[in-house]
């Protein structure tokens, strides 16, 4: 897939094939916001464009780039909350959230709202 050795990977030595230290530098983004076992499971799972991981085999880094704006905080997927709180009173939950947790919340449509840490 990167049609280069391992060791001009490891060594920077990519003059002769300027897009791979983009897509480094955007897998380094996707590490940033996600831990490297959610990340794995990340580029192979389904988003709203596609596959990741087909994004990257056909060298469409725009594409792939599209995907990480979609790659929310993961770490959040193993967070354990506990409390009783009323189906119909989202902002109490939503405002437990912020000051327990430091979690924000954003309004990612009618029916979905988008978690991640402050």
């Amino acid at each position: 897939m990167l049609d280069a050795d391992p060791l001009s990977v490891i060594t920077g030595e990519l003059d002769h094939k300027p897009e791979l230290p983009i897509l480094l530098d955007l897998l380094a983004e996707a590490e940033e916001r996600a831990a490297p076992a959610v990340l794995r499971r990340w580029v192979r799972a389904t988003g709203p464009s596609g596959l990741p991981l087909d994004h990257l085999m056909a060298r469409d880094f725009g594409a792939f780039e599209n995907d990480l704006a979609e790659l929310a905080d993961r770490s959040l997927e193993d967070l354990r909350v506990s409390g009783v709180f009323h189906v119909g009173d989202q902002a109490s939950l939503l405002e437990a959230l912020r000051v327990g947790w430091s979690i924000s919340a954003k309004q990612a449509s009618e029916r979905e709202i988008e978690l991640s840490r402050n």
